[in-house]
């Protein structure tokens, strides 16, 4: 198979932006913009012969940002019918990017466009925590990102009442979890310091974006 060159690298992006006028190319094949306290992204994940991509929505967490990439978290590949994923050779894009681009919207946790309600953001999360898949057995950044959803959209009962039924949820872990873990689960506790000042939050996420070179990014907002 022909392998993806730089130049139809660009030409794919643009014609994803094109599609996604609220997102904003963030690098070659990756889109983004930042709704709320979170990026949100689609990044045209390619593998590593160069020759075929896999759109992925995803999304990551400004606050506690402590590294300088990007993580993919409720992350949703576009999947064929049979559940596997859908991976796009450069001759398939040319002729089918338009109805690949359909069914990547539908098959995403939510919208691209426009401000984003709360109700279909904690949706989606609580879906991903249900589905019984090996990696959200412990789901503690799935947790962490629906407090900070919370105390950003100033659901004050809903944040505090969120964290501490996963604090005693985390309490019950096994020990050989919760020790491996231990940094992440510290970060959990931080919480408390965006809840009993909300403005700390919000000043945490301009910050981030700042140092992820991200102050003019497309942005919307969780209602």
């Amino acid at each position: 198979m022909k392998k993806i060159s730089s130049a139809k690298k660009a030409k794919i992006t643009n014609q994803w932006c094109e599609q996604f006028p609220d997102m904003r190319r963030y690098k070659s094949m990756w889109l983004l913009r930042c709704i709320g306290p979170l990026l949100h992204g689609i990044c045209l994940d390619r593998d590593s012969s160069n020759e075929n991509y896999s759109p992925t929505f995803h999304v990551h967490n400004l606050v506690g940002q402590e590294d300088d990439f990007i993580s993919l978290s409720l992350k949703t590949v576009l999947t064929n019918s049979n559940g596997s994923p859908l991976r796009i050779t450069e001759r398939h894009h040319d002729t089918d990017y338009l109805s690949i681009i359909e069914m990547f919207k539908k098959q995403s946790p939510f919208g691209f466009a426009g401000d984003i309600t709360l109700k279909s953001i904690v949706k989606s999360y609580d879906r991903e925590i249900s589905s019984g898949r090996a990696d959200v057995k412990y789901p503690l950044s799935q947790w962490y990102d629906l407090v900070c959803l919370y105390i950003w959209c100033g659901k004050e009962k809903e944040a505090r009442n969120t964290y501490e039924k996963c604090e005693k949820k985390i309490a019950k872990w096994p020990k050989e979890v919760t020790s491996y873990i231990e940094d992440r689960i510290e970060k959990f506790t931080r919480l408390n310091d965006y809840l009993d000042d909300p403005i700390k939050l919000k000043n945490e996420v301009e910050s981030s974006l700042v140092d992820l070179k991200l102050e003019d990014i497309s942005r919307a907002d969780v209602i």
